[in-house]
């Protein structure tokens, strides 16, 4: 892929493990400071047409990232001794979503440990996305705002037997679950926006036409912020329809093995993919903040980030654009920090 996103921290890195030059820091005590930057927009796929993309002069779109390795393969084979703990990297999507972070971070040295602290289960609105999407609906866009929400979309425009539909994804990682589908069977996604978060897609949705309904379907988690319906709203041009189609549950602690718990504990670097995961690492691991041994925290992005820190987390890293490089580059400057406080 292209160049790694530069990360926002609490701490400086140490100059051995500092990814680049280029890398940034949040200030200590700048919680609420959004990182800036931006993010390429994903290509459609063969025969789709040109997807819109944000505003003119953005970066072209970055090469696909390998075929993820498989989940047993990331978690069994690349547990390091606990001489090694220094250079371990917790990983804790989803069982089966943490292959691409796994093999990213062995090519670099690191070793990781996958103890999946979250699952998606059905949410009050899951049964209604089919009927919604039947016929192509009055929607102008749907607008699929992560992975798991782009594939619930998926399973229930299928459902619907596969309407027409204009379809934008908040970044790369959620545009590639569709894109990457089997054969053509997905709609072809036809906008990102110049950096993956919800405030950013709405500033840059393009509008409908002078006089089109701008009716919008946003297929989202339970537990997903209104950040991205209020924007749009606020446009004048827009009316949003929130399905909560997916939730975001905590593993039981009980699930967790207690060997994996104490060596989760004494690592170098949790990675942590959302706010849901943010509040399950607390609940396994205990309690938090500058005085609480335990591991620096990379997330995959600001809002996670920002959550980590609200929650009282230490040493807390995000790229400026989310994706696979910023989430390894953020776990690189989080083993610095730690291996800076160890120091």
């Amino acid at each position: 892929m292209e160049k790694s996103a530069a990360s926002h921290s609490q701490f400086a890195p140490m100059q051995a493990l500092s990814p680049s030059p280029a890398a940034r820091h949040a200030r200590p005590g700048a919680p609420g400071r959004l990182p800036g930057g931006h993010s390429s927009p994903v290509t459609g796929r063969p025969g789709s047409g040109p997807r819109a993309t944000a505003p003119a002069g953005r970066p072209k779109p970055r090469p696909r990232c390998p075929v993820e390795a498989t989940a047993a393969a990331a978690g069994a084979a690349q547990t390091p001794p606990p001489s090694d703990l220094q250079l371990l990297v917790v990983l804790t999507r989803e069982a089966g979503k943490n292959g691409k972070l796994a093999s990213a971070l062995a090519a670099k040295g690191y070793a990781t440990l996958e103890m999946p602290l979250v699952r998606s289960g059905p949410a009050t609105d899951t049964a209604a996305l089919p009927a919604a999407l039947s016929g192509g609906g009055p929607w102008a866009w749907v607008v699929v705002t992560s992975p798991e929400a782009a594939a619930v979309f998926l399973a229930a425009w299928r459902a619907a037997g596969r309407p027409p539909l204009r379809v934008a994804a908040v970044g790369a990682g959620t545009a590639r679950i569709l894109d990457e589908a089997p054969g053509d069977d997905a709609p072809a996604v036809a906008f990102t926006p110049s950096l993956a978060n919800a405030v950013t897609l709405a500033a840059e949705l393009p509008a409908p036409p002078p006089g089109e309904p701008g009716a919008v379907l946003y297929p989202a988690s339970a537990k997903a912020g209104t950040d991205l319906q209020a924007g749009l709203e606020s446009r004048g041009c827009f009316a949003v329809t929130r399905l909560n189609t997916y939730d975001t549950l905590p593993v039981e602690v009980g699930e967790l093995g207690a060997t994996d718990l104490a060596r989760a504990r004494a690592a170098a670097v949790v990675a942590l993919a959302s706010p849901s995961a943010v509040r399950a690492w607390i609940a396994a691991v205990g309690g938090v903040g500058p005085a609480v041994s335990g591991p620096a925290v990379a997330a995959i992005g600001a809002t996670t980030g920002l959550a980590a820190q609200r929650q009282g987390l230490d040493r807390v890293h995000w790229p400026e654009a989310p994706g696979l490089d910023g989430f390894v580059e953020a776990c690189v400057d989080a083993a610095a920090s730690q291996q800076q406080k160890a120091g």
